[in-house]
C-alpha cells in the first residue's frame, strides 16, 4: 500500500508536502524509516516550518526509536509561537520519556498547563 500511494503521490501531487507526510507516516507504519525519513525530508524541503511537517518528523524519529533526535527535533518547540507545536512538544516529550522509564516525569510533563 505504502508503495503505491508512493506513486500516487509522487506522480499526481509531488508539490505538496502532505503527499510526502502521508506518505512517511505510511511507510513508518510499515516500519521502513529510511525510506519515510526520504519522504519527510522532501516534505520539509517543500515546507519547512510547516507544523505538520514538523510533528511528522518528530514522530518517524520516534516511531524508529531515535529519541535523542526526536528531543532534538522539539527543543525549540516549547518556545514557538505555535500553540499547537508547544502543546505536540508536550505530547511528543512525554512518550520520550516513557519510552526512556521516566514515569514520574512523564506524569509530571502531562499536568503542565499551557497559557
Amino acid at each position: 500500500m505504502a508503495h503505491a500511494f508512493r506513486a500516487t503521490a509522487s506522480t499526481l501531487t509531488p508539490e505538496m508536502n502532505p503527499a510526502w507526510t502521508n506518505l512517511a507516516l505510511a511507510q513508518a507504519y510499515h516500519g521502513n524509516f529510511a525510506p519515510a525519513s526520504a519522504s519527510v525530508a522532501r516534505a520539509r524541503a517543500l515546507a519547512p516550518e510547516e507544523p505538520s511537517v514538523r510533528l511528522t518528523s518528530a514522530w518517524i524519529k520516534l516511531m524508529s526509536r531515535n529519541l535523542n533526535a526526536a528531543e532534538a527535533e522539539i527543543a525549540t518547540w516549547d518556545t514557538s509561537d505555535l500553540r499547537t507545536l508547544r502543546m505536540q512538544a508536550l505530547d511528543v516529550r512525554v512518550v520520550i520519556q516513557r519510552e526512556r522509564g521516566q514515569d514520574r516525569a512523564a506524569d509530571a510533563t502531562i499536568q503542565r498547563r499551557l497559557p
